[in-house]
């Protein structure tokens, strides 16, 4: 729930000392202040924004998925060899945990309007980063970004003519991610404070760090690969407009990189 807790440190900073205490505490901290804070409905404005986006997303990454399946099946791709059918099977958990993201996100919004009744309940539920909404949240997003920087990694293998050298060292990277993710989700599940500044602690910034490092380096790794093999096809052929095709391929990478590490800026 970044939005909302983003909105608590530019809306309402003095909540920061009141929810930096223990779980048990933090209700009556919260409640004894909601008659002379106006943080409420900027942390609502934050939660309804979140969902109006993601399902918007959503809508347009539910096509993307489909139109992929159906290239995959059309084509008989699955049918051919194992690696492809492992990619698909990447995909489709994708879809899957973007889809949980999703309606986790939903019934977050429902259950603090419906069940809360909205008002000072629900954004404290907003600011509980402990509940087991943002704990599935935080977990949904770990398991996306894990498995698209493993399509990245496989994606810069296979440009690189399966050479296993080019990908060790994101390979690497990718299990400081996948171990520092790991460290994220057990200390919100057994953290007996809530602290707004947890999203900064060492584990989360390797995590996310990780992730930057294995975009960029896959990025720069494509397009030295795909510039080089332009290069040569003009030198091969004598023509200055061998290789266009794959510049073009070149900025659909880089774009597609691009949008895969803004959740990361974000």
């Amino acid at each position: 729930m970044s939005l909302v807790n983003r909105s608590i440190h530019i809306f309402a900073p003095e909540l920061v000392p009141m929810i930096k205490c223990r779980k048990v505490d933090r209700l009556d901290a919260l409640m004894s202040v909601s008659s002379t804070t106006s943080f409420v409905p900027f942390v609502l404005a934050a939660a309804i924004t979140q969902v109006v986006l993601e399902l918007f997303l959503y809508g347009a990454f539910a096509v993307l998925f489909s139109a992929v399946v159906y290239l995959f099946w059309s084509r008989g791709l699955l049918a051919k060899n194992r690696p492809i059918f492992l990619v698909f099977l990447a995909l489709v958990v994708l879809f899957l945990s973007v889809t949980g993201h999703m309606i986790n996100t939903v019934y977050a919004l429902y259950f603090a309007f419906v069940h809360l009744g909205g008002g000072v309940a629900a954004a404290v539920f907003y600011l509980t980063e402990a509940s087991p909404t943002d704990m599935a949240d935080i977990s949904f997003v770990a398991i996306v970004i894990i498995i698209t920087d493993s399509l990245v990694i496989h994606r810069l293998y296979v440009v690189w003519s399966c050479n296993y050298r080019v990908v060790i060292f994101p390979l690497i990277i990718l299990l400081v991610q996948v171990a520092s993710g790991a460290h994220v989700i057990y200390d919100l599940a057994v953290s007996t404070q809530v602290d707004p500044g947890a999203l900064f602690t060492p584990w989360v910034i390797t995590s996310y760090g990780s992730s930057l490092i294995v975009s960029s380096y896959s990025s720069a790794m494509l397009s030295y690969k795909i510039v080089s093999m332009s290069r040569y096809l003009r030198r091969l052929t004598g023509s200055a407009t061998a290789g266009k095709r794959l510049m073009r391929i070149l900025v659909i990478m880089i774009e597609s990189s691009a949008l895969q590490a803004s959740p990361e800026f974000m």
